[in-house]
Protein backbone atom coordinates (compact mmCIF):
# COMPACT_ATOMS: atom_id res chain seq x y z
CA UNK A 1 0.00 0.00 0.00
CA UNK A 2 0.74 3.46 -0.57
CA UNK A 3 1.36 5.16 2.65
CA UNK A 4 0.90 9.00 3.20
CA UNK A 5 2.31 10.75 6.12
CA UNK A 6 0.97 13.55 8.13
CA UNK A 7 1.67 16.50 5.93
CA UNK A 8 2.48 20.22 8.48
CA UNK A 9 3.61 23.30 8.46
CA UNK A 10 3.97 23.67 12.48
CA UNK A 11 4.68 27.33 12.30
CA UNK A 12 0.88 27.95 10.45
CA UNK A 13 -0.68 24.54 11.33
CA UNK A 14 -1.38 23.21 7.99
CA UNK A 15 -2.89 19.55 8.27
CA UNK A 16 -4.69 18.47 5.14
CA UNK A 17 -8.20 16.72 5.07
CA UNK A 18 -9.30 13.64 4.72
CA UNK A 19 -8.52 11.63 1.66
CA UNK A 20 -11.50 9.77 -0.31
CA UNK A 21 -11.67 7.69 -3.64
CA UNK A 22 -9.28 9.38 -6.42
CA UNK A 23 -8.47 12.18 -4.07
CA UNK A 24 -9.44 15.75 -3.69
CA UNK A 25 -10.50 17.57 -6.94
CA UNK A 26 -9.66 21.55 -6.84
CA UNK A 27 -13.38 22.41 -6.08
CA UNK A 28 -13.60 20.92 -3.23
CA UNK A 29 -10.39 23.57 -1.22
CA UNK A 30 -11.65 25.95 0.81
CA UNK A 31 -10.85 29.76 -0.70
CA UNK A 32 -7.65 28.03 -2.92
CA UNK A 33 -4.62 29.43 -3.76
CA UNK A 34 -3.19 28.30 -6.71
CA UNK A 35 0.54 28.34 -5.59
CA UNK A 36 3.65 26.63 -7.40
CA UNK A 37 6.22 24.45 -5.95
CA UNK A 38 9.42 25.83 -5.46
CA UNK A 39 11.60 23.40 -3.98
CA UNK A 40 11.43 19.80 -3.69
CA UNK A 41 13.76 17.01 -1.97
CA UNK A 42 13.93 13.19 -2.59
CA UNK A 43 15.28 11.11 -0.12
CA UNK A 44 15.81 7.75 -0.44
CA UNK A 45 17.93 5.94 2.33
CA UNK A 46 21.16 8.29 3.23
CA UNK A 47 20.81 9.98 -0.24
CA UNK A 48 19.04 13.00 -1.71
CA UNK A 49 17.62 14.91 -4.94
CA UNK A 50 16.44 17.49 -6.06
CA UNK A 51 14.36 16.39 -8.97
CA UNK A 52 13.80 20.50 -10.18
CA UNK A 53 17.16 20.63 -11.19
CA UNK A 54 18.08 17.10 -12.02
CA UNK A 55 15.24 15.87 -14.52
CA UNK A 56 16.73 12.43 -14.83
CA UNK A 57 16.59 10.68 -11.27
CA UNK A 58 15.90 7.54 -11.01
CA UNK A 59 15.88 5.79 -7.61
CA UNK A 60 16.31 2.47 -6.84
CA UNK A 61 14.54 0.99 -3.79
CA UNK A 62 13.19 -2.66 -2.58
CA UNK A 63 8.99 -2.99 -2.46
CA UNK A 64 9.26 -3.28 0.86
CA UNK A 65 10.96 -0.22 1.54
CA UNK A 66 10.05 3.56 1.11
CA UNK A 67 11.36 7.08 0.49
CA UNK A 68 9.96 10.23 1.69
CA UNK A 69 9.62 13.54 -0.25
CA UNK A 70 9.15 17.11 0.94
CA UNK A 71 8.20 20.11 -0.91
CA UNK A 72 7.14 23.52 -0.71
CA UNK A 73 4.27 25.82 -2.51
CA UNK A 74 4.68 29.15 -2.33
CA UNK A 75 1.08 30.83 -2.18
CA UNK A 76 0.01 33.95 -3.80
CA UNK A 77 -1.09 37.29 -2.59
CA UNK A 78 -5.14 36.68 -3.31
CA UNK A 79 -7.04 33.25 -3.65
CA UNK A 80 -8.51 32.20 -6.66
CA UNK A 81 -11.45 33.59 -5.14
CA UNK A 82 -9.53 36.96 -4.96
CA UNK A 83 -9.09 37.70 -1.43
CA UNK A 84 -6.32 36.98 1.21
CA UNK A 85 -8.64 35.51 3.73
CA UNK A 86 -7.37 31.78 5.24
CA UNK A 87 -8.05 29.24 3.02
CA UNK A 88 -6.10 26.32 1.18
CA UNK A 89 -3.80 24.90 -1.19
CA UNK A 90 -4.12 22.49 -3.95
CA UNK A 91 -1.48 19.74 -5.59
CA UNK A 92 -2.13 16.31 -6.99
CA UNK A 93 0.66 12.98 -7.94
CA UNK A 94 0.52 10.28 -9.61
CA UNK A 95 2.62 8.56 -6.66
CA UNK A 96 -0.21 6.07 -6.03
CA UNK A 97 -0.34 4.47 -9.26
CA UNK A 98 -3.08 7.06 -10.48
CA UNK A 99 -3.57 10.27 -10.42
CA UNK A 100 -4.97 12.00 -6.65
CA UNK A 101 -5.30 15.50 -5.44
CA UNK A 102 -4.77 16.67 -2.14
CA UNK A 103 -6.08 19.95 -0.52
CA UNK A 104 -3.88 21.45 2.48
CA UNK A 105 -6.12 23.64 4.45
CA UNK A 106 -4.98 26.33 7.16
CA UNK A 107 -3.21 28.36 4.12
CA UNK A 108 -2.92 32.30 4.02
CA UNK A 109 -0.97 34.49 1.11
CA UNK A 110 2.17 34.86 0.41
CA UNK A 111 3.25 31.82 2.35
CA UNK A 112 5.71 28.91 2.27
CA UNK A 113 3.28 25.69 2.72
CA UNK A 114 5.89 22.75 3.59
CA UNK A 115 4.49 19.11 2.61
CA UNK A 116 6.18 16.08 3.62
CA UNK A 117 4.79 12.25 2.06
CA UNK A 118 6.59 8.98 3.00
CA UNK A 119 6.16 6.57 -0.10
CA UNK A 120 6.15 2.81 -0.18
CA UNK A 121 5.80 0.63 -3.30
CA UNK A 122 1.88 0.85 -4.62
CA UNK A 123 -0.56 -2.26 -4.80
CA UNK A 124 -1.69 -0.65 -8.29
CA UNK A 125 1.76 -1.16 -9.90
CA UNK A 126 3.57 -3.94 -10.59
CA UNK A 127 5.98 -5.39 -7.94
CA UNK A 128 8.85 -5.09 -9.79
CA UNK A 129 8.72 -1.74 -12.04
CA UNK A 130 10.09 1.38 -13.33
CA UNK A 131 7.42 4.25 -11.97
CA UNK A 132 7.16 8.09 -13.08
CA UNK A 133 6.25 10.10 -10.42
CA UNK A 134 4.87 13.65 -10.81
CA UNK A 135 3.50 16.28 -8.30
CA UNK A 136 2.50 19.74 -9.83
CA UNK A 137 -0.13 22.47 -8.84
CA UNK A 138 -2.32 24.84 -11.49
CA UNK A 139 1.01 27.19 -11.24
CA UNK A 140 3.53 24.80 -12.28
CA UNK A 141 4.38 22.30 -14.93
CA UNK A 142 5.31 18.61 -13.67
CA UNK A 143 7.90 17.64 -11.36
CA UNK A 144 8.98 14.16 -12.22
CA UNK A 145 11.06 11.35 -11.48
CA UNK A 146 11.73 7.86 -11.44
CA UNK A 147 11.55 5.08 -8.73
CA UNK A 148 12.60 1.39 -10.00
CA UNK A 149 11.06 -0.85 -7.88
CA UNK A 150 13.09 -4.11 -6.99
CA UNK A 151 12.38 -7.21 -5.16
CA UNK A 152 14.86 -7.71 -1.95
CA UNK A 153 16.14 -10.65 -3.75
CA UNK A 154 16.85 -8.49 -6.98
CA UNK A 155 19.44 -6.94 -5.81
CA UNK A 156 22.46 -5.80 -8.02
CA UNK A 157 25.62 -3.62 -8.39
CA UNK A 158 25.22 0.24 -8.55
CA UNK A 159 25.11 2.13 -11.34
CA UNK A 160 28.53 4.05 -12.44
CA UNK A 161 29.12 7.28 -10.22
CA UNK A 162 28.69 10.42 -12.78
CA UNK A 163 30.30 14.05 -13.10
CA UNK A 164 33.77 13.06 -11.98
CA UNK A 165 36.22 16.16 -12.43
CA UNK A 166 39.72 16.15 -11.50
CA UNK A 167 41.28 19.37 -10.17
CA UNK A 168 45.10 20.18 -9.63
CA UNK A 169 45.64 21.92 -6.78
CA UNK A 170 49.88 22.07 -6.25
CA UNK A 171 52.65 19.90 -7.91
CA UNK A 172 51.79 17.07 -5.82
CA UNK A 173 48.29 17.23 -5.38
CA UNK A 174 45.03 16.70 -7.28
CA UNK A 175 41.47 16.83 -5.94
CA UNK A 176 38.51 14.78 -7.07
CA UNK A 177 35.08 15.26 -7.25
CA UNK A 178 32.15 12.90 -8.15
CA UNK A 179 28.08 12.51 -7.97
CA UNK A 180 26.80 9.29 -6.64
CA UNK A 181 24.86 6.98 -8.24
CA UNK A 182 21.15 7.02 -7.88
CA UNK A 183 20.79 3.67 -8.31
CA UNK A 184 22.37 1.54 -6.10
CA UNK A 185 21.37 -1.30 -7.06
CA UNK A 186 19.06 -2.56 -4.06
CA UNK A 187 21.94 -1.97 -1.49
CA UNK A 188 23.04 1.02 0.19
CA UNK A 189 26.44 2.33 -1.31
CA UNK A 190 29.34 1.26 0.84
CA UNK A 191 32.65 3.03 -0.32
CA UNK A 192 34.18 3.78 -3.74
CA UNK A 193 37.05 2.50 -5.35
CA UNK A 194 39.19 5.03 -7.13
CA UNK A 195 41.27 4.04 -9.91
CA UNK A 196 44.33 6.22 -11.29
CA UNK A 197 46.72 6.03 -14.92
CA UNK A 198 49.48 7.88 -15.80
CA UNK A 199 49.43 6.70 -19.39
CA UNK A 200 46.20 8.07 -20.28
CA UNK A 201 44.03 5.23 -19.66
CA UNK A 202 46.15 2.51 -20.80
CA UNK A 203 46.81 0.74 -17.50
CA UNK A 204 44.97 1.81 -14.10
CA UNK A 205 46.27 1.11 -10.64
CA UNK A 206 44.01 1.30 -7.28
CA UNK A 207 44.28 4.10 -5.10
CA UNK A 208 41.73 4.27 -2.55
CA UNK A 209 39.99 0.88 -2.64
CA UNK A 210 36.76 -0.11 -0.57
CA UNK A 211 37.31 2.04 3.06
CA UNK A 212 33.32 2.05 3.99
CA UNK A 213 33.33 5.62 3.11
CA UNK A 214 30.51 7.57 1.47
CA UNK A 215 31.72 10.46 0.45
CA UNK A 216 32.09 12.01 -2.89
CA UNK A 217 35.56 13.76 -2.75
CA UNK A 218 38.95 12.78 -2.34
CA UNK A 219 42.52 14.07 -2.65
CA UNK A 220 45.31 12.30 -4.68
CA UNK A 221 48.57 13.10 -2.96
CA UNK A 222 52.45 12.82 -3.47
CA UNK A 223 52.04 13.07 -6.92
CA UNK A 224 55.18 14.08 -9.62
CA UNK A 225 54.96 17.38 -11.14
CA UNK A 226 54.52 18.35 -14.38
CA UNK A 227 52.51 15.11 -14.68
CA UNK A 228 49.05 14.11 -16.47
CA UNK A 229 46.98 11.86 -14.09
CA UNK A 230 43.56 10.04 -15.11
CA UNK A 231 41.19 8.85 -12.85
CA UNK A 232 38.17 6.99 -12.46
CA UNK A 233 35.51 6.04 -9.57
CA UNK A 234 33.53 2.89 -9.03
CA UNK A 235 30.84 2.67 -6.44
CA UNK A 236 30.48 -0.09 -4.37
CA UNK A 237 27.78 -1.76 -2.53
CA UNK A 238 27.22 -6.10 -0.63
CA UNK A 239 27.08 -7.20 -4.29
CA UNK A 240 29.95 -5.80 -5.60
CA UNK A 241 31.00 -2.68 -7.61
CA UNK A 242 29.86 -0.73 -10.40
CA UNK A 243 30.87 0.24 -13.55
CA UNK A 244 33.40 2.68 -13.60
CA UNK A 245 32.66 6.70 -14.26
CA UNK A 246 33.44 8.45 -16.81
CA UNK A 247 36.96 9.05 -16.73
CA UNK A 248 38.53 13.00 -15.96
CA UNK A 249 42.60 13.75 -16.06
CA UNK A 250 44.26 16.54 -14.57
CA UNK A 251 48.18 18.05 -15.05
CA UNK A 252 50.21 18.65 -12.34
CA UNK A 253 52.11 22.10 -12.50
CA UNK A 254 55.83 22.50 -12.50
CA UNK A 255 57.70 22.01 -9.49
CA UNK A 256 60.66 24.43 -8.15
CA UNK A 257 64.14 23.54 -8.18
CA UNK A 258 65.58 24.91 -4.98
CA UNK A 259 69.32 26.11 -5.64
CA UNK A 260 71.79 26.71 -2.73
CA UNK A 261 74.27 29.56 -3.00
CA UNK A 262 77.34 29.28 -0.73
CA UNK A 263 78.09 32.69 0.19
CA UNK A 264 81.68 32.21 0.94
CA UNK A 265 82.96 35.98 0.79
CA UNK A 266 80.99 36.98 4.09
CA UNK A 267 83.57 34.75 5.69
CA UNK A 268 81.35 32.75 8.16
CA UNK A 269 80.26 30.04 5.79
CA UNK A 270 76.79 31.06 5.65
CA UNK A 271 74.50 30.07 2.40
CA UNK A 272 70.69 30.87 1.06
CA UNK A 273 68.54 29.33 -0.51
CA UNK A 274 66.77 30.56 -3.85
CA UNK A 275 63.52 28.61 -4.97
CA UNK A 276 63.36 28.84 -8.82
CA UNK A 277 60.56 28.19 -11.03
CA UNK A 278 61.13 25.23 -13.08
Amino acid sequence: MLIFASMLLASIGISTSSVFAMGQAPGTCDNRYDGQITSMTVTNGNQSYDPITNHDIVLQTDNDKSYSITFTIHTPSQSSQGNSLGGSTWYDTSAPGYWMGFCVNGVGPNQDVTVTQRLEHSGSIAPETTQTVSWHTFMSGDITYKVKWVNPSSKTAPDAPTSLSAKAVSSSKINLRWTAPTANGGSPITGYEIERSDDNGTTWSVISPNTGKTVTVYSDTRLSSNTTYTYRVSAINSVGASDPSNTSSATTPPGQIVAKIKMGQLGDGSSIQIKLDH
